[in-house]
């Protein structure tokens, strides 16, 4: 692969200079087949090369489209075009690995767009640049470069100049919208208000024309640039500043969204959609007045055709009902009849539960919509309305039953379900042993049949388990059993071999994913919980201190989850029989007094470790080997400094003295050694 496309390179280098002097060029068919080679690489090494070969200074993408620069031929515009096409497509492909070249990209295509003539070309330019500061806004990560004011000041002034180049108009205010967000320190009151100025202006030619279709790419540009706008104003103020500027938004909003049975073009709608995911909390009032036709539209996006458009929807509708719900419990004097309210969307989400034959998209929208009017209806209708409500729920994700391929049957609401369930119990006094073995069987269904489960239904299940984990915690005697019988479970289930055309991968190889993921959930508070209790003691901010407080829970469950995992594991290397004869005794492999396997001796996996031994119980040592897998890719993913600080902590100690088994022995011999050989210092600040 390396071979073929470093030829293609060439190839494109030469086109490019062919272009250069005036002559036919291949470069759009060359960067198709580059486009065909780059598009489905797996190894790293294939991508690594693939990276450096397209983003190389001197025989790059960007070099060859400068190459071609002075050539104002029509077919040398289209190269220069599909160059930076690929360019912005291959780095949403490559995600993370394109963001040491951002600074490269930054400076390259900006000089491509000043010193370009064709507006489509100029648009294509800022493409890159653009998927470079969305990844980088996605991914959390910084970029070695800054946008300022004065940057802007010239896109806009191309922007005034391109009145009839919908997408390179579009492409200029996204640009803008995400440098304000990007780069905040860059951009004073009186820039935003300028912008917003423009935006406005935008939308209000753009929707407000008679007899004329609005150029959809340049309202979905406008929209963006005013997400990114309104992040930079202060949320307990109308959006934009003012009332006016508010009621505005707002109305370009409903229009933008507006449900459509022939709608074709979803980029606006999608802008839109995310619009209102981001900034509701702006508009609660106005949404509560129109809750009913808005819960319709959105519900309709949610179960739309479009991919995409359904992807925009679903967080959009999570938001509008929990701004909603916030709203209505806060007696706010402005609504009118808020219970009602209350009633129209409770009754709506209980038909379509009680219905038969529903798109089971819209019976999903209706567990989470009484889930998040929980506080609600504790308000409105009382706490025995509640529990009957959780009953109701029941049927869509317990008392399934398991096929023969080890899947889940009746389990594809399980997800939405758990997250409606911890919304609830956090408003129940107490919580019976029923109720909370109804939870662990959702809970249960969504371990056993995850991994069968999507990527993305999976990011879902994360963020279920996150809320039912943190509502349960309160209750310290429920959270112990049901934490103990779901790792338990678990761990049952990742020990078993399954035929690997199923499930992609060994199961043990899925709940590491699973439990790194949870674990993870709550890491990123651990760095601030050792300050937490000082800051509680002396801060005056209530926000601060509630802020603090939920820290400093994150990290308790966090310990929590991860010593119940480990107790688990060591139980079940206790339990499990692995003793065994030795068939040969090849000098690489040994037995030792006590008939237990040696793992430093015998290779580890389910199979590797049995060709020189006989196992009292196959079965059993075959478990055995599978946790052995799971325990090892777990601790070196992401768990291994919890590990180090577990086993030297009381609760490890005290574990130490009470058990000695061949495996446990083995981790703790381990550990020491890890903990001698890895950089004192850097395991010293994290511990």
């Amino acid at each position: 692969m390396d071979q073929k496309l470093a030829k293609y390179f060439l190839l494109l280098r030469e086109e490019a200079e062919a272009g250069r002097r005036g002559a036919s060029t291949e470069v759009s068919d060359i960067i198709a087949d580059i486009s065909r080679l780059t598009s489905d690489l797996v190894e790293e090494r294939d991508i690594a090369f693939a990276v450096a070969a397209v983003f190389d200074e001197e025989s790059g993408v960007l070099s060859s489209v400068e190459i071609m620069l002075p050539s104002r031929d029509r077919a040398i515009q289209k190269a220069r075009d599909s160059c930076l096409i690929f360019l912005a497509q291959f780095i949403n492909r490559i995600g993370k690995r394109a963001l040491p070249y951002a600074s490269l990209v930054k400076d390259r295509c900006l000089s491509i767009f000043r010193r370009e003539d064709s507006r489509s070309v100029q648009a294509a330019a800022l493409a890159p640049l653009l998927s470079i500061l969305e990844l980088s806004m996605e991914e959390g990560e910084s970029v070695e470069f800054s946008l300022d004011w004065t940057c802007a000041e010239s896109l806009l002034v191309e922007y005034r100049k391109a009145k009839t180049c919908g997408t390179l108009r579009s492409n200029i205010l996204v640009l803008i919208g995400y440098a304000v967000e990007r780069f905040p320190h860059s951009f004073g009151e009186e820039n935003l208000n300028t912008i917003l100025k423009i935006c406005l202006g935008t939308l209000e030619e753009q929707l407000h024309q008679t007899g004329k279709d609005p150029v959809y790419i340049l309202v979905s540009g406008a929209i963006k640039c005013l997400d990114s706008l309104l992040i930079r104003f202060d949320k307990t103020l109308p959006a934009g500043g003012s009332v006016e500027n508010s009621r505005k938004i707002y109305a370009y909003i409903e229009q933008v969204i507006h449900f459509r049975e022939d709608l074709k073009r979803y980029e606006m709608v999608k802008a839109g959609l995310r619009l209102l995911s981001r900034h509701a909390i702006f508009f609660r009032l106005r949404l509560v007045e129109n809750s009913m036709v808005i819960l319709k539209w959105l519900q309709s996006y949610c179960m739309h055709s479009n991919t995409q458009l359904r992807e925009a929807a679903l967080p959009t509708f999570h938001q509008f009902i929990s701004e909603i719900v916030i709203c209505i419990a806060s007696d706010d004097h402005r609504m009118t009849n808020p219970q009602q309210i209350y009633k129209n969307i409770f009754s709506e989400a209980l038909g379509v539960l009680d219905s038969v034959g529903n798109d089971p998209r819209l019976t999903s929208l209706a567990i989470l919509t009484v889930g998040k009017l929980s506080p609600l209806i504790t308000k409105f209708s009382g706490k025995e309305t509640l529990i009957q409500t959780f009953y109701r729920l029941v049927p869509f994700g317990c008392n399934s039953h398991r096929a023969d391929n080890g899947r889940v049957e009746s389990t594809k609401f399980a997800a939405t379900l758990v997250a409606a369930f911890a919304d609830m119990v956090v408003y129940l006094d107490s919580i019976e042993n029923y109720i909370v073995s109804l939870i662990a069987e959702a809970v249960g269904n969504i371990f056993y049949g995850y991994p069968y489960l999507f990527q993305k239904q999976r990011q879902q299940v994360y963020a279920s388990l996150q809320s039912l984990f943190k509502a349960l915690y309160s209750q310290e005697a429920v959270f112990a059993v049901f934490l103990s019988n779901i790792v338990w479970s678990s761990l049952e289930r990742a020990m078993e071999t399954v035929d690997e055309r199923d499930t992609g991968a060994p199961l043990w190889k899925h709940y590491v994913e699973l439990w790194s993921k949870l674990l993870l959930l709550f890491s990123n508070r651990r760095a601030e919980h050792k300050n937490n209790d000082m800051e509680v003691e002396t801060s005056q901010d209530p926000e601060h201190v509630a802020t603090c407080l939920r820290n400093r829970n994150d990290a308790e469950l966090q310990s929590s989850v991860f010593d119940c995992l480990l107790r688990c594991i060591m139980k079940a290397m206790a339990e499990l029989n692995v003793k065994y004869t030795v068939k040969s005794l090849p000098v690489q492999v040994s037995g030792n007094s006590s008939g237990e396997p040696d793992l430093e001796a015998v290779p580890s996996g389910s199979e590797g470790g049995l060709d020189f031994i006989e196992p009292v119980d196959l079965s059993q040592m075959k478990k055995y080997l599978n946790l052995v897998e799971f325990v090892q890719e777990l601790l070196a993913s992401i768990a291994l400094w919890q590990w180090l600080q577990w086993i030297l902590s009381r609760h490890g100690i005290a574990f130490i003295l009470r058990n000695s088994n061949h495996g446990f022995n083995k981790l703790f011999h381990a550990s020491i050694i890890i903990w001698f050989t890895l950089k004192g210092r850097e395991w010293e600040r994290r511990l």
